[in-house]
């Protein structure tokens, strides 16, 4: 159980590194 939410944490962390990353390159768009 904690396994699997290790992973499903990492890959939602991965997720807003993305959304942030993405964030930067197009300012116009506002993720909350």
């Amino acid at each position: 159980m904690s396994f699997s939410y290790f992973i499903y944490s990492t890959n939602y962390d991965q997720s807003l590194l993305k959304i942030g990353v993405l964030n930067k390159k197009m300012k116009k768009y506002d993720f909350i």
